[in-house]
């Protein structure tokens, strides 16, 4: 892949923090805690459609009352399958 194929396809996944935050509002989305990165905070990763109609993988974590958006990434390909599952 290109230089220029790679930052295209960058661009195209990209996730904005508004339409991470959409997520949190499907009531399908799945939430798990991260084991793998909570070493210093509890963190946590929550799998959802935006309001954009695509399904965003969000790491987060709880601060008091509010969340913390770490990461936003779109979906890949088995995350979608599992998330488009629990929807049926």
């Amino acid at each position: 892949m290109g230089r220029r194929e790679g930052a295209r396809e960058r661009t195209q996944a990209r996730v904005s923090f508004d339409e991470a935050m959409t997520c949190f509002y499907d009531v399908y989305a799945i939430e798990a805690y991260d084991v793998d990165h909570s070493a210093g905070e509890d963190r946590f990763i929550i799998m959802g459609q935006s309001d954009r109609n695509r399904v965003i993988v969000t790491a987060f974590t709880v601060r008091g009352m509010t969340i913390r958006v770490i990461s936003a990434r779109e979906a890949r390909r088995q995350e979608r399958l599992e998330y488009e599952k629990q929807v049926r």
